[in-house]
């Protein structure tokens, strides 16, 4: 069996060795406020190609960032008895909410506007982030039990 440590890219310590970055709540957090701020400058300024650019560059990346954590993080925070019904659940969530969002985004373009659906999406982000900022627990170097306990008890 070949040894998987010699796959590593050069450089990964360095790169992922930053501490403050192995951080759930740092790769969590973070994300939500800088995407509502950027689809907040595209909403506000909609004629600006560079602030359009920019603005959904950080966007996309990310959010592409904090997506990694979705098939770790409600792993860690719920209890082992309701880990796979929690994690269902959630799961069930986000696609309720991508199916509702889908079949709303059209009609809010044709409605209310860009400009109005941008603040709207804006909106929904910086109310996950308070959320997240004041329930999510910090998980890393937490072994499932002890971060099911300090999500259970709200601790951050």
């Amino acid at each position: 069996m070949p040894d998987v440590r010699r796959c590593r890219p050069p450089g990964r310590e360095r790169a992922f060795g930053a501490r403050p970055w192995r951080c759930r709540r740092k790769l969590l957090i973070p994300p939500f406020w800088i995407t509502a701020v950027c689809l907040v400058l595209v909403a506000v300024w909609p004629s600006s190609t560079p602030v359009i650019v920019v603005g959904f560059l950080f966007f996309i990346f990310l959010n592409a960032a904090s997506s990694a954590l979705t098939a770790v993080y409600p792993l860690e925070v719920f209890p082992t008895s309701l880990r796979t019904t929690g994690v269902g659940f959630a799961t069930a969530m986000s696609r309720v909410g991508a199916a509702v969002g889908t079949f709303l985004l059209p009609m809010g373009l044709d409605r209310f506007g860009a400009e109005f659906v941008l603040l709207v999406g804006a909106g929904v982000l910086a109310l996950g982030g308070l959320v997240s900022q004041f329930l999510a627990p910090e998980t890393t170097d937490m072994d499932l039990a002890r971060a099911a306990r300090a999500a259970r008890e709200g601790g951050v």
